[in-house]
């Protein structure tokens, strides 16, 4: 197949690559010469690495050059936690909930939404508040990048209570221009008398064009709601047809627009993943279901795994695999010391953060696959061959083994506890008496 591919013309192949995922990058790069050659250019090493680090390219006008110097110095800066500038923002009293995308934190006040803009390095932090009349809101979702916000509650009418999904620009607290016309997803529920209590479970959660409404009712029935903002359809309702194979007391992310993961504590507990068509109503399918040993602490686990399982499920669409934690729980999770408040634990990306109990500290986890900081003192690596043990009866029935390779560093703060931390591709934020940015791109303004 290399032979074919490398009579190709060279500006071919490197469409080709570009194309491609990081792995895939790789194993063609290792084909061939000319193959590898190709891999070496930056255009492919940019598109590569940045795979590599979780992360995705979100358009600019700098030449690729300079984006793969930016990209590099990106991950130096978090192998050692050298952050480039220190702000404090402050807040008004008893702002400590947020919600956080892409630079912005969103605060949530039943009718008022507090938005607080952190600094960057191209403008200083600015705090603004919007006033949502006549809507109750019970949770919100938000996507910086989109300047969009999502906003879940009820709406009172003069002869029932709607529930109500609304489309709002963070910026202007106004209907978002992309959105099908009005931006609001209104549906009634008359079954459950417990209605206003089950609806504050109830959570919305975002990806790209597409919106998940989900929780479980006082009964214990699992609630989904699925909605393409953007074109106005809704993809799934679990209100009136039911989510097969669908797990009790289930937590809801996304993997992707297009496909999400419920994990249950019910048993010895598993996640089950979901694929389903962003642009077309129809019933989730169920993918394949992943066990998990007895008694769960906090696991860290990169989506990949289930990813890989999902377009793999392509070839055999109607059968869902049973995947038992034997088969895929060694290799591909890790459980790691318990030195920190699991509550105050932030996730984006392949980046882990939280503060350690001496209260002096923070320390930040890095999933990725990217070539770590080779110069860096302080990161340390566990790979495959440093596995975390845990010994039978201390948790588990039985010993159990993870390998799921990572890097660890940690670094004095000068932030004073109780901190809720939060991250983001350029920020370590301290939220605590007030808000402590730690930013990894220094201001230009």
């Amino acid at each position: 197949m290399s032979s074919s591919l490398s009579s190709l013309p060279q500006e071919l192949l490197t469409e080709i690559m570009i194309r491609l995922d990081s792995h895939s990058i790789l194993q063609m790069a290792l084909t061939s010469r000319s193959f590898y050659a190709i891999f070496q250019s930056t255009p492919i090493r940019y598109i590569y690495e940045l795979g590599m680090n979780s992360l995705q390219d979100a358009g600019s006008s700098k030449s690729t050059d300079e984006l793969l110097v930016l990209l590099r110095d990106w991950q130096k800066a978090w192998a050692t936690l050298e952050w480039k500038s220190l702000t404090t923002v402050e807040l008004p009293p008893n702002q400590q909930s947020f919600k956080q995308s892409a630079g912005i934190l969103v605060e949530l006040d039943e009718t008022d939404l507090l938005v607080v803009y952190l600094p960057s390095s191209t403008q200083p932090s600015r705090t603004i508040r919007h006033s949502i009349d006549g809507m109750h809101i019970y949770d919100v979702a938000i996507d910086g990048n989109q300047d969009l916000v999502i906003l879940a509650g009820h709406f009172e009418l003069p002869d029932k209570r709607c529930i109500r999904l609304y489309c709002r620009t963070i910026s202007m607290n106004e209907v978002h221009p992309n959105a099908t016309p009005g931006g609001i997803l209104e549906f009634d529920i008359h079954e459950d008398k417990h209605r206003e209590r089950n609806l504050r479970t109830m959570q919305v959660t975002l990806a790209d064009d597409v919106v998940a409404f989900c929780g479980y009712w006082r009964e214990g029935r699992p609630r989904l709601l699925l909605w393409n903002w953007t074109a106005g359809l809704v993809l799934f309702n679990s209100f009136e047809d039911l989510l097969p194979d669908c797990p009790p007391n289930l937590s809801f992310d996304f993997l992707r627009r297009d496909a999400f993961l419920l994990t249950s504590a019910a048993s010895s507990g598993q996640i089950v993943v979901y694929r389903f068509s962003p642009t077309a109503p129809g019933t989730p399918v169920h993918v394949a279901s992943f066990g998990l040993p007895p008694i769960v602490p906090p696991i860290s686990v990169l989506s990949s795994t289930f990813l890989r399982y999902m377009d793999d499920s392509a070839s055999n669409p109607s059968e869902a695999r049973d995947v038992p934690w034997e088969m895929w729980g060694e290799r591909e999770s890790r459980f790691t010391e318990m030195d920190h408040d699991v509550s105050s634990r932030s996730i984006h990306g392949s980046h882990v953060v939280h503060g350690l109990h001496d209260g002096t500290s923070v320390e930040v986890l890095d999933f990725s696959s990217g070539l770590p900081c080779l110069t860096s003192t302080t990161c340390k690596r566990h790979g495959s061959d440093s596995p975390t043990v845990v010994p039978r009866k201390q948790i588990f029935l039985q010993d159990v083994v993870t390998r799921l390779p990572y890097r660890v560093v940690s670094k004095v703060i000068e932030a004073k506890p109780p901190i809720n931390w939060k991250i983001d591709e350029q920020r370590i934020i301290a939220l605590g008496v007030g808000l402590l940015v730690h930013s990894f791109a220094a201001p230009t303004y």
